[in-house]
């Protein structure tokens, strides 16, 4: 959040106006607040998973997860994970982490889309364990 806070935040035209009106909700356990960035909300404690599912409850739009694979690798361990949209980009990285750190969890590849940079966008949905 303090990465793209100063980003976003003092910024305009569309892209920032829509980030700066949408909720916002960060996961954290160590952080006791989320700044002051407008429509933010912190998502802490005992009950991180309630949490959550009570949010996916709510009206609205999807819920996304900008640039945490560690939150995306716990809803997928957890269930929570109802969509999974990956852009792969043309460049091999010959080190890093891996999506499901281990756990094998079946998806089923509903869409893809393919862009003129050679960028890949994959959709999958989880499959029932």
């Amino acid at each position: 959040m303090e990465l793209v806070l100063p980003a976003c935040h003092q910024r305009a035209g569309a892209h920032a106006d829509r980030l700066n009106a949408a909720p916002k909700y960060v996961v954290s356990s160590t952080l006791t607040e989320v700044g002051q960035w407008q429509g933010s909300h912190l998502i802490t404690g005992d009950d991180i998973a309630g949490q959550i599912q009570a949010l996916k409850q709510q009206p609205g739009g999807n819920i996304n997860v900008g640039g945490s694979i560690t939150l995306v690798q716990w809803l997928m361990s957890n269930g929570l994970l109802d969509d999974l949209c990956l852009q792969i980009a043309p460049v091999i990285a010959g080190t890093g982490r891996t999506l499901a750190d281990g756990e094998q969890i079946p998806m089923h590849l509903a869409d893809t889309r393919s862009f003129a940079n050679g960028v890949i966008e994959a959709h999958y949905t989880p499959l029932s364990r």
